[in-house]
């Protein structure tokens, strides 16, 4: 249900947990171009089966399969980081979701990295939300913060964001509100 309520907030343009006066960060237009390409292909095969075999359940499936596309790239755009007036919300779609103070960052910089192994996993006390194996933010932080899914304490987090710049400055800009140092752009 959780997809087609995705899918039901992208055709209104709304998203997910972003106030007013937060910054939402987008991280996943490429996967949704993926996934549209991947939406046309699943209806032109729609249509050649449908003309091959004359199986009204079959049409069901391509319905089901068509609709789970879209809603995960639904979920991608409607789940986006928010940079809150406290905290940092990171989101991996609307299946995970970490919030992170922001009195516990202590630097932010643009710092693009490839990754390999599942996009989201805890490395050596670092968490890691790759989008397409790569990531283009870097947090140091000034206490451990427990995460779940993948479990573990992290004092590092590295997260994939459309406009780096953007997002770096968006939380350098909100930790000067909430009383912590501004942050530096590094590439």
């Amino acid at each position: 249900m959780t997809g087609l309520k995705g899918l039901w907030w992208w055709l209104c343009r709304r998203r997910v947990g972003v106030g007013p006066g937060d910054v939402a960060l987008d991280y996943a237009r490429g996967q949704v171009r993926t996934s549209l390409v991947l939406a046309g292909v699943v209806v032109v095969e729609a249509v050649a089966v449908g003309l091959l075999v004359r199986w009204p359940w079959l049409h069901v499936l391509d319905a089901v399969a068509l609709v789970s596309v879209l809603s995960a790239a639904a979920g991608l755009v409607v789940h986006p980081h928010v940079v809150g007036h406290d905290a940092l919300l990171l989101r991996d779609g609307g299946r995970f979701a970490v919030r992170v103070p922001l009195d516990a960052i202590t630097s932010v910089r643009a710092h693009w990295r490839s990754h390999t192994g599942k996009p989201r996993h805890v490395d050596d006390g670092e968490l890691v939300l790759s989008v397409g194996n790569q990531t283009d933010v870097h947090l140091e932080l000034s206490r451990p913060l427990r995460v779940r899914r993948p479990d573990g304490l992290v004092t590092r987090i590295s997260f994939r964001a459309e406009d780096p710049d953007t997002a770096v400055t968006a939380i350098g800009a909100a930790r000067t509100r909430f009383g912590r140092s501004s942050s530096t752009i590094v590439r």
